[in-house]
């Protein structure tokens, strides 16, 4: 979210890809920063793109043909998956579908630990 907040401020210049709903209430905007699985969430892959899907848009055949040894265009659309990984999980599986993981590994360190005695 640092990241999108430093874009639309206009202190970061990032390539983001914004999704536009129109509700009751007037329009609203999602950056694929805001999505859960980023270039390939749901919310991105039934969007249409001068009303073509966006997956058969020109910038969507590209970040879906991306793969690890060949994302230039992951990079120059989403880069923010090719650190936070992402999966098309409707790609129909195998190895022709992008599976890309994440560069960021976090673990949680416990110290000063007490027993508890749980009573049932």
């Amino acid at each position: 979210m640092a990241i999108l907040a430093a874009h639309q401020r206009g202190d970061l210049c990032y390539p983001d890809i914004q999704i536009r709903i129109k509700t009751e209430r007037g329009d609203e905007h999602y950056s694929v920063l805001e999505l859960s699985h980023r270039i390939y969430d749901a919310a991105l892959r039934l969007c249409k793109v001068d009303e073509v899907l966006f997956p058969q848009s020109a910038i969507g055949k590209a970040v879906y043909q991306a793969r690890a040894d060949q994302a230039s265009a992951l990079f120059s659309h989403a880069s923010i998956t090719l650190v936070l990984g992402g999966w098309d999980s409707h790609g129909g599986g195998g190895p022709l579908v992008a599976k890309l993981p994440r560069l960021l590994t976090s673990e949680i360190v416990g110290l000063d630990a007490e027993r508890v005695e749980r009573v049932l």
